[in-house]
């Protein structure tokens, strides 16, 4: 269990995480949007863009669609975790994130993960009721997700990986 949900951290917006892979047409059919937040913006900005949204997020949705997104385990051919690691607190937590985006994809699927720096300090600290900031660059979470996805990367200010 992470000390802080993080919950008060969705933005009603499409993440650029999600514009940028629009725009390099790296998106296929089906995407599992891991820590989706509570909004819809992103899910119908894919959907005019002909991809299916898989929401999730433990903090900003209900059970009953978060247990709907299961469905489509090992289906995946993306997944997206925008600006979801930089608010957990642990690493424990956040490895939890990336196994349940590895579980969702498909052999082959694709992660692609960004994080909002903050001031790049790396010093952590609550910043409002119940919200946590790392203040990490993303190079330094690329060693966490290396843990799931062996094979990530950086890539055009994104992390990048491949289920094997």
């Amino acid at each position: 269990m992470q000390e802080y949900s993080s919950a008060n951290t969705s933005l009603r917006q499409v993440p650029r995480l999600h514009r940028i892979l629009v725009e390099k047409n790296l998106f296929n059919s089906i995407n599992f949007d891991n820590g989706a937040g509570k909004f819809l913006d992103a899910t119908e900005f894919l959907a005019e863009n002909g991809v299916l949204n898989v929401r999730y997020d433990k903090y900003n949705l209900p059970d009953d669609i978060n247990n709907n997104a299961k469905q489509y385990s090992g289906m995946c051919y993306t997944s997206t975790v925008a600006n979801v690691l930089n608010v957990i607190d642990s690493e424990t937590a956040q490895l939890r994130v990336l196994k349940n985006s590895y579980d969702m994809l498909r052999t082959g699927g694709s992660i692609f993960i960004s994080v909002y720096e903050g001031n790049k300090s790396g010093i952590g600290k609550n910043t409002k009721k119940d919200c946590w900031q790392n203040n990490k660059r993303l190079v330094d979470y690329l060693d966490t997700v290396k843990k799931v996805f062996p094979n990530a990367s950086i890539y055009n200010n994104m992390i990048c990986g491949i289920k094997d």
